[in-house]
């Protein structure tokens, strides 16, 4: 294994340490500042605390620039679904948290709520009431809407970035921080040793953490061009001949702000047809591989939990191993790994909105809420992979509400990809996958052994399922579900 990627997990063990057992206005301190690139475990962490505070997560849902990641979903597919589990926590509860004073990413001076981000939501409300929500992969949670909390964050000076030596170092080998971060800390091939290159460098600030550009960015330059220009214009009143040539500005530009935004989008569709293209080549010539998929939800909740912090003396919510919640083995201990369903406190209440049409799935925090429609498939055809625990239900007027089932899925593989064939896959020093995107994931026939519904042991935050599952919940009916597709199964 490289030692580059060893590194990089220390680094981020390392800031989790330190974490450990500060308090939730420390953690979204930190978070203001962590790049992306480099601290995805420490996000994970950090957002799966069960006092996480709500300003934590909205700061990190609009940092995502979370319109470009809708609208581009498919070509930013692990991007999304992050966001897709961060608001799947969120529909359901589990933010109770909500102190500290949230009012958008970088208001302007005079502003108390920041406008841009106001109007990204706007944008979002807009494209799902266009492209029909059941149809998205998720869709905005009003919960992470501007402004909410009461108060500002309260931090000693040891938790303070700008204070803070021992942080200062810890940010500094995350990828943030004035200095230089070398190549091979970003996964890059060595030079040859005769040839100067310029150093890698990371600018400071909340900016940086944004990985990807929009296709889109020219067009959104073009608006902010028009809107600035015809203002002044209405403004001074200048004389007529001003006014014409801003019109030729605005027409000149538009032909060349729709060359490169047709250029970035082409550019994109490119990238994705290299990816389609090396999955095809891999395997036989003549036999289509079967595919393998992340099995989730469309993320269109319309229930709550009624007792989220009294399901475990802990208060550690559904079962999630952070906070010694009672799992039987370790998160990489086969055969069943920590995804048994505890004995529970309380049995878990739900509370339905009359309102809402009841799905026959819902994915939160890892588990699955499921309909008897749904069990059934289960059973029928996955009859060994999953536990369950039926639910108290009620709809938010007092009468009965649906039958509705926590389901575990615990059939657990290990060594199940074929990682050297498997470029977007890098391995931790602990030997967890990290991926960086893509559905180029080679499964291994021979470990698997026809199993339709598992998890990998390696990366047990998702659940995985074959392209027969897929059908046959089409076939069904099976209201809810989101298929998200990492790889294929060679025949």
């Amino acid at each position: 294994m490289d030692g580059k990627f060893e590194s990089y997990a220390a680094e981020q063990r390392a800031m989790i340490d330190w974490l450990t057992g500060r308090s939730p206005d420390a953690r979204h301190a930190i978070a203001q500042d962590l790049n992306f690139d480099f601290a995805e475990d420490v996000f994970e962490w950090i957002l799966t605390q069960p006092d996480c505070d709500l300003a934590t997560a909205a700061s990190y849902f609009w940092r995502t620039e979370p319109f470009d990641l809708l609208e581009n979903s498919a070509y930013r597919s692990e991007d999304s679904m992050t966001v897709q589990r961060l608001i799947d926590r969120v529909n359901a509860g589990f933010y109770s948290r909500s102190e500290i004073f949230y009012g958008g990413q970088e208001p302007r001076e005079g502003e108390e709520v920041d406008s841009s981000t106001l109007e990204e939501a706007e944008l979002l409300r807009e494209f799902a009431h266009d492209h029909k929500a059941s149809n998205l992969p998720w869709t905005l949670p009003e919960a992470l809407v501007p402004p909410f909390g009461h108060r500002a964050v309260r931090i000693s000076d040891e938790e303070d970035p700008d204070k803070s030596e021992e942080l200062r170092k810890l940010f500094a080998g995350l990828g943030t921080g004035s200095g230089l971060i070398p190549a091979e800390a970003m996964g890059a091939d060595q030079p040859p040793g005769k040839m100067p290159q310029p150093a890698q460098q990371f600018t400071v600030g909340k900016k940086a953490a944004a990985s990807s550009r929009s296709p889109f960015t020219p067009f959104y330059l073009y608006i902010a061009f028009v809107a600035a220009g015809w203002g002044l214009i209405y403004v001074f009143d200048p004389p007529r001949h001003v006014y014409t040539v801003m019109l030729c500005c605005c027409l000149g530009f538009a032909r060349a702000t729709f060359t490169q935004v047709r250029f970035g989008m082409k550019e994109k569709a490119d990238k994705r047809v290299q990816t389609v293209s090396m999955e095809r080549s891999v395997g036989s010539a003549r036999v289509k591989p079967q595919g393998i998929y992340i099995l989730d939800s469309n993320g269109n909740y319309g229930w709550e939990f009624a007792n989220w912090d009294r399901l475990q003396p802990d208060g550690g919510g559904l079962g999630l191993n952070y906070r010694g919640a009672p799992w039987p083995d370790s998160m990489l201990d086969l055969p069943r790994g920590p995804w048994r369903i505890p004995d529970y406190v309380e049995t878990p209440k739900l509370i339905f909105d009359p309102k809402r049409k009841v799905q026959d799935i819902y994915a939160v925090d890892y588990f699955l809420f499921i309909s008897d429609k749904m069990k059934s498939l289960l059973e029928e055809f996955a009859p060994k992979s999953c536990e369950y625990l039926l639910c108290e239900t009620e709809f938010s007027n007092g009468k009965t509400g649906p039958r509705i089932w926590l389901c575990s899925v615990v059939d657990s593989y290990r060594k199940a990809v074929d990682v050297e064939n498997s470029p977007l896959i890098r391995v931790t020093q602990w030997g967890g996958y990290m991926i960086s995107g893509g559905a180029d994931w080679h499964f291994l026939p021979d470990v698997l052994k026809g199993t339709q519904l598992f998890r990998l042991v390696e990366y047990a935050g998702s659940i995985f399922c074959d392209q027969t599952f897929k059908d046959l919940c089409k076939d069904r009916g099976i209201k809810g579900t989101s298929f998200q597709q990492v790889g294929f199964l060679p025949k």
